[in-house]
Formats: C-alpha cells, sequence, structure tokens
C-alpha cells in the first residue's frame, strides 16, 4: 500500500490532487490537507484508491475541490474507492461519478454542492453515501442503478431531479436510514425499477414536488420514517409511514433541526450511529430515536437544544482515516 500526502506543505508529496491522481496506482491512500485544490474529471484506474482528509487536518475541516470548468469531479473507474472528508463543487455535471465497471464506492463525510449533476450518481454494484450533505444540484442527489446501496445519516436538498433515486438489481440489499430530503424536482425518494423493495428507516421525506416516498408494491415497508407536505402524497407504495410536520428551525435557511414540536421526535427505530452533527443516537436524557439526518438533543441540565447547527460540511462531523498520517 503506499500512502501519498497531498498538499502544499514541505514535505508533501504531490502539490495538487490532480498531480497525485495522474500517478495514482492500485492499493493508495491520499491523505488531503484541508486547501482549496481545482481541477476536476480525476481519473483514478488503480483499485482501493482513498481520498481521505490529512491527520493534521483540524477537525470538521474539509479538503476542497473547485472543480468549475471540468465536467465531474471525481472519476473513479476500478473497485473499493473511498472519496471521505471532502467538498466539491462548480462542474457542469456530477460531483462523484463512478463509472459502470466499479464497484464497492464509499462516500463518507463529504458536502456536495452547487454543480449541475447530481451529487453522486453511480451505475455498478455496491455502493454507500454515508455522513454526506448534498445540496443545491441539477440533477439527483444520489442516484445509484446496481446491486446493493445505501445512504445513511444524508442530507440531501434542493435538487433538480429526484432526491434520491435507485433501481435495484441483483441479490444485494439496499436500504435509505436516518437521512432528511427536502424540496426534490420529483420525488424524495423514487425507486425507478428492479427486483427488490428499498428498506426504507427513520428517514424525513418533506416538501418535494412529487411524492415523499415512492416504491409501488413496496414490501419493506417504511419504519419510522415521516412525509409531510409533498406535492403527489407523502407515500406511494411502503407502509408504516407517517405524516406530520417534521418543524424544521429554518427550511428556507437549509437548517434542517427539528424543532420541539417535530413529529419527527421518537418516531425512529434504534439505530446506532449517530447524528450528522455528532450528536449519539439515541439522546442519552430521553433515550429518544428521532427521524432524520439530526437528532433533538436535550442536555443533562434540562436545556434543551435542537441539534448543533450544520450550515454546510465544513462545520460537519468528518471521520479521519485512522492512523492517517502526520
Amino acid at each position: 500500500m503506499a500512502t501519498w500526502d497531498v498538499g502544499s506543505q514541505p514535505g508533501d508529496d504531490y502539490p495538487t490532487i490532480s498531480a497525485a491522481v495522474a500517478a495514482v496506482g492500485s492499493d493508495t491512500w491520499l491523505y488531503i490537507r484541508n486547501e482549496v485544490f481545482t481541477g476536476g474529471d480525476f481519473k483514478s484506474t488503480g483499485f482501493r484508491v482513498h481520498y481521505l482528509p490529512h491527520g493534521d487536518n483540524p477537525a470538521g475541516s474539509r479538503w476542497v475541490l473547485n472543480a468549475t470548468g471540468y465536467s465531474r469531479g471525481i472519476y473513479p473507474t476500478d473497485f473499493a474507492t473511498v472519496i471521505s472528508g471532502g467538498e466539491i463543487y462548480g462542474c457542469s455535471s456530477h460531483a462523484i461519478q463512478p463509472d459502470g465497471s466499479s464497484f464497492w464506492t464509499t462516500v463518507r463525510g463529504c458536502y456536495l454542492h452547487d454543480v449541475g449533476g447530481s451529487g453522486f450518481y453511480m451505475t455498478g454494484a455496491d455502493c454507500t453515501v454515508e455522513e454526506t450533505i448534498i445540496g443545491n444540484v441539477g440533477g439527483y442527489g444520489i442516484y445509484h442503478a446496481g446491486d446493493g446501496f445505501g445512504a445513511d445519516t444524508c442530507l440531501v436538498y434542493n435538487t433538480g431531479s429526484h432526491g434520491i433515486a435507485a433501481a435495484t438489481h441483483g441479490t444485494g440489499v439496499s436500504a435509505i436510514s436516518n437521512s432528511t430530503i427536502y424540496n426534490a424536482t420529483g420525488s424524495g425518494f423514487l425507486r425507478l425499477g428492479g427486483f427488490h423493495s428499498v428498506i426504507l428507516r427513520n428517514t424525513i421525506s418533506a416538501g418535494n414536488s412529487q411524492w415523499g416516498f415512492s416504491d409501488p408494491g413496496s414490501l419493506q415497508g417504511a419504519s419510522g420514517c415521516l412525509g409531510w407536505d409533498n406535492g403527489s402524497g407523502d407515500f406511494d407504495g411502503p407502509g408504516g409511514g407517517t405524516h406530520g410536520d417534521p418543524a424544521f428551525v429554518d427550511a428556507a435557511g437549509n437548517d434542517f433541526r427539528i424543532g420541539a414540536a417535530s413529529l419527527a421526535r421518537g418516531l425512529g427505530s434504534a439505530m446506532s450511529t449517530p447524528d450528522i452533527a455528532g450528536n449519539p443516537r439515541p439522546d442519552p436524557v430521553t433515550s429518544a430515536f428521532d427521524a432524520g439526518a439530526y437528532q433533538y438533543v436535550v442536555l443533562p441540565s434540562g436545556v434543551i437544544v435542537p441539534g448543533r447547527l450544520i450550515r454546510n460540511a465544513r462545520d460537519a462531523r468528518g471521520l479521519r482515516p485512522p492512523g492517517g498520517r502526520a
């Protein structure tokens, strides 16, 4: 395994992501500093190429890729790619687009925004998008056609097509959990086709032009899910969901924490992952699991706060690679 530092500090192996990707081979870990890089259409052709935050980056910071003038941000073409702790914006098409031969792709703790296409667009097997914010995109928030798909603890808002869409093929399990979808020009979640229903858990879908959750003929249901103010209705197919106001703190200002009156409070089922701001689930005081990307937080002192605010993923909790290079 090769490990390379990417940035402008003395001793770094490559000054730019572009230079590192041009030299990359299989089994390469790129530890990227929290700097702003320019470029795009980064086509990594090796397997197990990881784009990771540098171990010296301050907690909550991001490496940033300004892809203005390029079609895509990152374009993996092999398997087991990991993209973590990055912000990508400005490209005319998709921020991240693994090609059809890719599989086992993971996107974690990223902020994908203001692109002409989709935040994440993949036609291939086995992908996971987690702890990621996607907003103000011209296409889908997340699109996947293939075998095995997961979206966990994601915030998707202001999309030019469906918020999250999946065509499920093969035998892999597909699931969406602990996420919030808002203001999609289409449905919040849509199963486009395929053989299997998608497991829906602990997710809010609100204010979308069409359905909140659309999976006709679903056998999975929508456990702990909340639909509200969707143009065609809240649930098309999956049963077991709840209709009601999530009472976002300020949806117009992209603040999707839930308020005290939210029907998402206590609606979720037991999940061990923290919320998108790093707050524990369940709340340590009320023992409640809330639906959506944000957990409503009750402090031990009795002071109630509706979760830590994240306006963009630079403020978000990110996962550093274990043993990241200094």
